[in-house]
């Protein structure tokens, strides 16, 4: 359970830094709203 849930964990990341750089992080910091 412990190991399904980091696997789960480290996919969610690697989505989100693919469509944080995909939507343009620096956008994002910039305007937070």
């Amino acid at each position: 359970m412990r190991e399904e849930k980091r696997i789960d964990v480290i996919f969610l990341f690697s989505a989100f830094r693919k469509v944080y750089v995909m939507t343009g992080g620096t956008l994002m910091v910039i305007k937070p709203t």
